[in-house]
């Protein structure tokens, strides 16, 4: 099981920096970006021993991994975009979007649904989480400006 969990989290890391070399990323932020796949990777598979669910898994996982790359971009002073974009690919619901086209080529719509209906809500939760941690972020910056101001 523990070989498992550190293939994943390998692969996870190989994930995000393949996306950080296809956009193009400054040599210097390929680590930042590709630890932040694999830290999104690991919370999602740590949120799965307190949730069965998927999509709060997946939401969770943004959240965090959203901000790490806040932090990071910070630390850098470059867009949290360069961050999130690499670190989120390995959530992606590749398997499910795989089997909605399969079943809707093969004509098959009640399977095509609902693999359709898995990823659309997988989907959803990622965008909500990294919304939502990008917000709770900059609301944080802005209450604590007022705070100095």
């Amino acid at each position: 099981m523990m070989e498992t969990v550190w293939g994943q989290l390998l692969l996870a890391f190989s994930g995000a920096l393949g996306y950080g070399f296809l956009f193009h990323l400054p040599k210097r932020l390929f680590f930042s970006a590709a630890f932040g796949g694999l830290l999104g990777w690991g919370v999602y598979l740590l949120a799965g021993l307190c949730t069965g669910s998927g999509p709060v898994r997946y939401f969770l996982a943004c959240i965090l991994l959203t901000i790490y790359a806040e932090v990071m971009a910070r630390r850098h002073k470059t867009p949290a975009t360069l961050f999130v974009v690499p670190a989120a690919m390995p959530l992606i619901p590749g398997g499910a979007l795989y089997y909605m086209m399969k079943y809707a080529v093969e004509q098959q719509w009640a399977d095509a649904g609902a693999y359709g209906g898995t990823a659309l809500s997988i989907a959803l939760s990622i965008a909500c989480g990294i919304l939502t941690a990008m917000l709770a972020v900059r609301l944080f910056f802005i209450l604590r400006g007022q705070r100095r101001g």
